[in-house]
């Protein structure tokens, strides 16, 4: 009998010196993935800040904002977090917007809806998509993306919801289209 719990002491206790290494491989994983989200949260506020500073200071008076441009690419680039990634896409459109570059804002807008639907900045993101398409005249893509997002988002509570309602009716009537604009 002893002979026999000595042939199963190797294997067991290679076994054992197998999963200590994995308990700490995760545990170590998952401090770095932890240190990486605060370091990508520190960054976006940083970021959001200077944006809000920028969008403050009037149009005259505005510098190149390439190096805020290429600070939110970095992040977005950077960190492979859904939820930073998706502020970082929200804040470049933001900057977009905030310039009048119209097709551009729309397009990052569109990417968060696209790439992060669950998240909290999904439905104002696809709402600022169609609103920044229509800004840039291209009226038929804008109510398209608002007839969109109404389809999407209707048996949900969003603030954006009437708003898009009430744009889909003054869209279709500045096309001519007073039936549609009343349904």
């Amino acid at each position: 009998m002893a002979r026999q719990i000595e042939k199963y002491n190797k294997p067991i206790l290679l076994l054992c010196i197998i999963l200590i290494v994995l308990i700490v491989a995760l545990v170590i994983i998952f401090e770095i993935r932890n240190n990486n989200q605060e370091e990508g949260l520190i960054a976006i506020e940083s970021i959001q800040n200077e944006l809000q500073e920028f969008a403050a200071t009037p149009v005259t008076e505005r510098e190149n904002n390439k190096a805020l441009e290429d600070s939110i690419t970095n992040i977005i680039n950077t960190y492979r977090m859904p939820y930073i990634r998706a502020r970082a896409h929200f804040l470049l459109g933001t900057l977009y917007a905030e310039q009048a570059m119209w097709f551009d804002a729309a397009r990052v807008y569109r990417i968060i809806f696209d790439e992060y639907r669950r998240n909290y900045l999904a439905p104002l993101a696809l709402y600022n998509s169609a609103i920044s398409l229509e800004m840039a005249g291209d009226l038929s893509m804008g109510l398209e993306t608002l007839l969109e997002f109404i389809d999407y988002y209707q048996n949900e509570e969003v603030p954006y919801l009437p708003r898009a309602l009430f744009n889909v009716g003054r869209l279709y009537e500045t096309q001519g289209d007073i039936a549609m604009a009343i349904k």
